[in-house]
């Protein structure tokens, strides 16, 4: 949860309990795309309004996503993250969102225990390979 607390604009509930995850799976919701780096560059050069504020919140949410973990693998020793698409209309932005996603796990990380994990990312999934017990 602390990736999405992280990310300007973003916020997140978790969801009722599903069997399949390790956790309640998380429905997180952007208004726009706050975490590209033209994004935090535009962000930094105009002054924010608070009317600007005020219009983000009546805003629909420009995407919307479920992530999930679970454990995988012969011995259960992968950590998958999952992300799940569930509203918006273009789909860049919805990888860009999971693109940032990982790179912050993946900095998290780094700076862990874990640091030494194998670390898989495709379109929709994370993979994190470890002892579990160290999980």
């Amino acid at each position: 949860m602390a990736v999405f607390q992280s990310i300007d604009g973003a916020s997140y509930r978790e969801v009722s309990e599903d069997p399949d995850f390790l956790t309640p799976p998380l429905v997180v919701c952007a208004k726009q795309n706050t975490w590209s780096r033209s994004a935090r560059r535009k962000k930094a050069s105009i002054p924010v309004q608070t009317s600007d504020v005020d219009s983000l919140e009546a805003q629909t949410p420009a995407l919307r996503c479920v992530f999930g973990c679970k454990m995988e693998g012969t011995e259960q020793q992968t950590l998958v993250l999952e992300a799940n698409w569930i509203q918006g209309r273009d789909r860049p932005l919805f990888e860009s969102f999971w693109s940032h996603v990982c790179r912050k796990l993946e900095g998290r990380l780094q700076d862990s225990e874990l640091g030494k994990a194998t670390i898989i990312e495709d379109s929709e999934r994370l993979w994190i390979s470890a002892m579990v017990d160290v999980l």
